[in-house]
């Protein structure tokens, strides 16, 4: 049995394998990385720009927070966007900080963003904006999507938990960039 020195109290650690402390490794990662980073700021390809500098495998968050209503209103409901384009699909994800669902299924939506590139994604905070989200939008289970069309407003509105991302908001997304349907009426004609 191990046990740690971590907070100066030895507590104990108990599993079978190498004896490693998080408490211990945690600083060790932050340092790695922030050396790595600060290559990335001072001496890497944007050091002479002074731009801010991404490391090599970091994406951009393609995952837009909308910070309060007006803004969600704005960008989502009225349909201005970024690309300027009005038959863009507009994923939105209604999530609170305290929701297990959502935390764990926050992996899962990130690889479907990295999926879509032609997909706008947004998140709005239901712990921030709680009243508006369950009587306006009708928000009783978390997390929630919905799915807007261009200009002609909300397609389509669901609560996913994660276990079902895959199997309601990657169908849904499909369907309304008009991937899914094209492929059934192909195979009907045949």
């Amino acid at each position: 049995m191990a046990f740690c020195a971590g907070n100066g109290a030895g507590h104990n650690v108990g599993l079978p394998g190498p004896r490693v402390c998080a408490r211990r490794e945690a600083p060790r990662a932050a340092k790695k990385a922030a050396a790595t980073m600060a290559f990335w700021v001072t001496d890497g390809p944007n050091a002479a720009t002074g731009e801010r500098a991404t490391l090599p495998d970091q994406d951009v968050n393609k995952i837009h927070m909308l910070d309060t209503i007006e803004e969600y209103e704005a960008r989502v409901l009225e349909g201005s966007n970024d690309s300027g384009d009005s038959g863009v699909v507009r994923v939105v994800k209604i999530a609170a900080p305290w929701c297990r669902s959502c935390k764990a299924s926050k992996r899962k939506v990130e690889k479907i963003v990295e999926k879509y590139s032609d997909v706008e994604f947004y998140e709005l905070d239901y712990g921030q904006h709680g009243d508006y989200c369950s009587s306006e939008l009708g928000v009783d289970v978390l997390p929630h999507f919905e799915i807007f069309v261009g200009l002609e407003g909300r397609k389509e509105s669901f609560s996913c938990g994660w276990n079902q991302i895959y199997t309601k908001l990657d169908p849904a997304i499909n369907r309304y960039r008009g991937i899914g349907s094209s492929d059934s009426e192909n195979d009907a004609s045949a």
